[in-house]
């Protein structure tokens, strides 16, 4: 029979112990990324025995992380309760927020649709953003959506590539 580890004997990912970790993601480096409640995100390189911490104080819009995605070139998405972050392959950090970009203040979740564009929710809307050319595109209610919200975390894209969203 196979044995579970919990984090509280790793000599790493103790650190997590005691942190609300929302949710956890591999990369295709195949790292471990683990959104928390008011702590931020962690990865954990395996290979490199190696845990990296990312805050506020780096860039992050907030402490407050709902999820981590990762588009085909590399680039992490963390909507977190203060706008979208982006980690790009160079460990940078892009912000969003409503002061800077976004419509509302609290982004839910997001998704990486076929073509490569991240799609993420904004409160009450959703916002088609080419992280390439740094283009967002917001639809609401005149786009046919409803103006009830969207749950955190609350979202799916099926083998067919549809993206489906929780209100």
């Amino acid at each position: 029979t196979k044995k579970a580890q919990v984090m509280d004997d790793h000599p790493l990912l103790k650190a997590l112990s005691g942190k609300i970790v929302y949710s956890a993601f591999i990369d295709s480096k195949k790292k471990m990324w683990f959104a928390t409640i008011h702590d931020g995100v962690y990865t954990y390189d395996k290979n490199k025995t190696q845990l990296d911490h990312y805050t506020s104080a780096d860039g992050l819009p907030s402490d407050i992380c709902y999820m981590v995605k990762e588009d085909k070139k590399g680039r992490l998405f963390i909507p977190t309760s203060k706008g979208l972050a982006i980690i790009d392959t160079d460990l940078s950090i892009r912000s969003f927020t409503k002061r800077t970009a976004l419509r509302y203040e609290r982004c839910e979740s997001v998704l990486i649709d076929n073509e490569n564009i991240a799609w993420f929710s904004n409160k009450n809307c959703l916002v088609r953003f080419d992280a390439d050319n740094n283009h967002m595109e917001i639809f609401d209610e005149k786009a046919g959506l409803l103006n009830d919200g969207f749950r955190v975390g609350s979202c799916l894209k099926t083998k067919n590539g549809e993206l489906l969203w929780g209100g």
